[in-house]
């Protein structure tokens, strides 16, 4: 473990946040990059085990662009490493998120714009969405049994839980929530019981498949704000 040169420092954070760290390097971006990094966030020059230096930041979601910078510089070499809250990660996996994060964010595409429910569970790259339009709408792979509908909840957990790996360097991301939204949603539902959705045949498959859809955007409103009513009430 890299020990600290000279400042007292205790791993008290909460929360996410990202480590960039790297040693020496023969590369001609070497001191260009130490100068970046000692100018960025949470800066801390170290000892490695065999008394070498390391030099860390720690980022939290409002640094970014500067871990950004860093990592251009950086993530090439064999002494970079990267945390992301504590587990470690590749340089890809956290450019995939960091990337992500900055351009969606400041486009506001994650915001989730909760009015009476949310838009999506984890963020809209899990692709599980709660747009009723949605080809991916998460209603839609309810298969009939009976008069009810069962939903395929293994399937979205499987799918969340892969957005969640892939997208875990995102700020944004609350997988805590989302896991807790996703149970929210109920197993079946039955639309001879519940008039809030309707069955739809779809006469272009072989054979004729019913889907499940909602009965208007209305019917619809009403029926996620009752699902979710224990989120909302604290968010």
């Amino acid at each position: 473990m890299a020990q600290d040169t000279g400042q007292e420092h205790r791993w008290a954070d909460r929360g996410w946040y990202l480590v960039l760290e790297f040693g020496h390097s023969k590369s001609d971006r070497y001191e260009s990059a130490v100068r970046l990094a000692r100018r960025g966030p949470g800066y801390l020059a170290l000892l490695d085990e065999n008394r070498a230096l390391v030099h860390r930041n720690l980022y939290r979601g409002d640094d970014l662009r500067h871990f950004w910078r860093l990592l251009e510089r950086v993530r090439a070499w064999k002494s970079t490493r990267l945390f992301a809250s504590g587990d470690p990660v590749t340089a890809d996996e956290a450019a995939d998120g960091v990337e992500c994060y900055l351009f969606f964010s400041e486009h506001s595409l994650c915001e989730s714009r909760w009015r009476e429910w949310p838009m999506f569970i984890g963020c809209p790259n899990t692709i599980i969405t709660l747009r009723p339009d949605s080809p991916c709408a998460w209603f839609r792979r309810a298969r009939g049994s009976g008069t009810a509908f069962r939903l395929d909840k293994a399937w979205l957990e499987e799918r969340l839980e892969a957005g969640l790996h892939a997208y875990r360097c995102c700020p944004l991301l609350r997988p805590r929530r989302a896991r807790e939204l996703l149970r929210l949603l109920p197993a079946e539902i039955d639309p001879t019981r519940d008039h809030r959705w309707r069955v739809k045949g779809r006469a272009s498959s072989r054979p004729p498949r019913q889907e499940l859809r909602p009965a208007s955007d209305d019917a619809y409103a009403d029926y996620l704000a009752d699902v979710f009513r224990s989120a909302l009430a604290g968010r």
